[in-house]
């Protein structure tokens, strides 16, 4: 709850400046999206694509809410692709090595929930909480809670 003051604060107090921006800073999150395991054109439309669907959160009260919620130097956040095709992405905290700080981490692949990903199969219709920004928001609240 404190967080949730606090943040509702910073977001208050920040608003106007975080409005100006053109484009959202991931530095500014402490946020690197890994486009581990693609290379080539692949690899520069992952980024491209996770950051468009971050921007999409970033334009949203509730979004720049979490964002600087999760906000934190000490505790970094990689977005790296999903490691298998299923329909699933992963958001929480890992520890890379014995001994190395905890960072925040999301696998999330946008593919899987767009058209015609295993998600859109798995699922058919039935949109809700399935998209894109939707599930990557999803996946931050976890990192949240970490």
């Amino acid at each position: 709850m404190v967080c949730v003051r606090l943040c509702a604060s910073l977001l208050l107090i920040g608003r106007f400046a975080i409005a100006r921006k053109a484009v959202m800073d991931l530095n500014h999150y402490f946020i690197r999206i890994n486009p581990v395991g693609l290379t080539g054109h692949a690899a520069t439309r992952y980024v491209s694509q996770v950051h468009e669907h971050l921007r999409w959160i970033h334009k949203t009260v509730s979004g720049k809410l979490l964002l600087n919620c999760i906000r934190r130097p000490n505790f970094p956040i990689e977005i790296r692709p999903h490691a298998d095709a299923t329909c699933n992405a992963i958001g929480g905290s890992e520890q890379k090595v014995a001994g190395a700080p905890v960072t925040g981490v999301v696998t999330y692949t946008p593919g899987a929930f767009g058209h015609g990903g295993s998600c859109a199969a798995a699922h058919g219709a039935n949109r809700s909480g399935r998209l894109v920004d939707e599930v990557l928001f999803h996946e931050l609240i976890h990192v949240f809670r970490t």
